[in-house]
């Protein structure tokens, strides 16, 4: 498998290039660096969560607190990520299948009466670079590059006019070259990025037709193939709604790169949560 040093993201054999920062992939990275995969904002949950990483044959974790944000993080070393943020995915499914207590002193009593099986029922919040867990549609990064560039646009050609004005003695907020020399370099600077946005936007809207068609041919292929009792093989009232998640999760995966020329795993996630949050749960 090969690895983008910078999103952290695993793709398969064969792609050299990361597909969002278009990053040259690694073989592998270093074995001592540590991702942050969840944040809770209570340490007894992060415990509670770095357990079922334990549960999860997942031992190589810390936890570390942000003062910043006021949160506990859950790192774990950059080999195991990718398990991790899947087990987070099936922990978070099982969540949304849970009623929220009424009240903090609900919370913390049913926290208290746990199993031991590691099952929460107390809202978890998860804080992750958003490249390493969720899967940016074209037609919402087309969207952002355009709104980009009007914003970056206006600015740009507005700062090259002030700065002009202010050299004409039309106004007087600037009085120097130097002002002068940053203002306009600034300026020159917006309207840079704003012709990269443009020119990436217009990648971005040639390939928009196509991720779409994508999606539709592999949503109705496990419309046909991964129904509700095609899946129901994996069910065990031995395994926690977490593992059981994951393997129907991990089983439609490979299926569906057995099926489809597929190089992109966020891609790939995103239709298989879309499609099991819709037709499964």
């Amino acid at each position: 498998m090969a690895w983008c040093p910078n999103c952290k993201t695993e793709y398969r054999d064969g792609v050299t290039k990361c597909a969002d920062c278009g990053a040259d992939l690694v073989d592998e990275l270093k074995e001592d660096e540590t991702i942050c995969v969840a944040t809770f904002e209570e340490k007894k949950l992060a415990n509670k969560f770095q357990e079922f990483l334990v549960y999860s044959e997942i031992e190589e974790s810390d936890i570390t607190f942000d003062p910043n944000e006021d949160v506990f993080l859950v790192n774990v070393i950059s080999s195991k990520a990718d398990e991790a943020k899947k087990l987070f995915q099936a922990f978070k499914a099982n969540e949304a299948a849970n009623e929220e207590p009424s009240s903090k002193e609900e919370s913390e009593e049913e926290f208290e009466t746990l199993s031991d099986e590691h099952e929460v029922d107390v809202p978890i919040k998860e804080v992750m670079p958003e490249s390493t867990t969720t899967y940016v549609k074209k037609k919402d990064r087309y969207a952002d590059l355009r709104s980009t560039f009007w914003i970056f646009i206006v600015f740009g050609i507005g700062g090259l006019i002030f700065t002009g004005l202010n050299m004409a003695e039309v106004i007087t907020f600037l009085n120097n070259y130097f002002q002068y020399t940053i203002m306009s370099l600034v300026s020159l600077f917006f309207i840079f990025v704003a012709v990269k946005s443009l020119l990436d936007s217009k990648r971005i809207y040639q390939e928009i037709d196509q991720e779409e068609e994508s999606t539709t041919q592999i949503k109705n292929w496990l419309k046909e193939n991964m129904t509700r009792e095609a899946l129901s093989k994996f069910d065990d009232d031995t395994l926690s709604p977490e593992i059981i998640y994951l393997k129907k999760t991990e089983f439609m995966k490979a299926q569906i790169y057995e099926a489809f020329d597929i190089d992109n795993d966020l891609f790939t996630d995103e239709i298989i949560e879309e499609y099991y949050n819709e037709y499964i749960e």
